[in-house]
C-alpha cells in the first residue's frame, strides 16, 4: 500500500528539493500527494500551479488511502501555492464530483468541471489540458 510520506519524499527528490514556480500536476491520489508535500516542504517556496484532477477529498470506500485524506493545513498550502485549478468530471466512478467543493472552499481553486471523462484514465487525448495549464 501506498504511504502519503513515502510519495511526498519522492516528489521532493525528483524535484530535487526546488518546488519554486513549479507547475505540479496530480491524478486522483496524486494531487493529496502532491499537497502533503508541498506542505513538508522544508523551504518556504511557491509553487506556480497546482492541478488537482479527480482527487479524493475524503473516504471513497479504499482505506488504503486515509492517510493521504485531509485535514490538510489548508492555510500554509494557500501560502504556498499561486494557481489552484480542480479537474473533476460529474460520472467520475470513483471520486464523487461533489468531493471537489472541499479544495474549492478551503484553497479557493478554480473548479473546471466535465461531463463523461468518468477518472479521466480512459482517454487517450485530453486536448483541453493545454489550455488549463497554461
Amino acid at each position: 500500500n501506498p504511504t502519503q510520506e513515502e510519495w511526498s519524499a519522492t516528489i521532493e527528490k525528483e524535484l530535487h528539493g526546488d518546488f519554486k514556480d513549479t507547475i505540479l500536476v496530480g491524478h486522483s491520489l496524486g494531487g493529496l500527494a502532491i499537497l502533503h508535500a508541498i506542505a513538508a516542504h522544508q523551504k518556504n517556496e511557491r509553487v506556480q500551479t497546482v492541478i488537482l484532477i479527480g482527487t479524493p477529498s475524503a473516504d471513497v470506500g479504499r482505506p488504503a488511502i486515509n492517510s493521504f485524506l485531509p485535514p490538510l493545513p489548508w492555510e500554509k498550502l494557500k501560502e504556498r501555492i499561486r494557481t489552484i485549478k480542480l479537474i473533476y468530471s460529474k460520472d467520475d466512478p470513483y471520486v464523487p464530483f461533489n468531493q471537489a467543493a472541499e479544495f474549492q472552499e478551503q484553497l479557493e481553486g478554480e473548479l473546471i468541471a466535465y461531463e463523461g471523462k468518468g477518472h479521466f484514465e480512459n482517454d487517450k487525448e485530453f486536448p483541453e489540458f493545454l489550455k488549463i495549464i497554461l
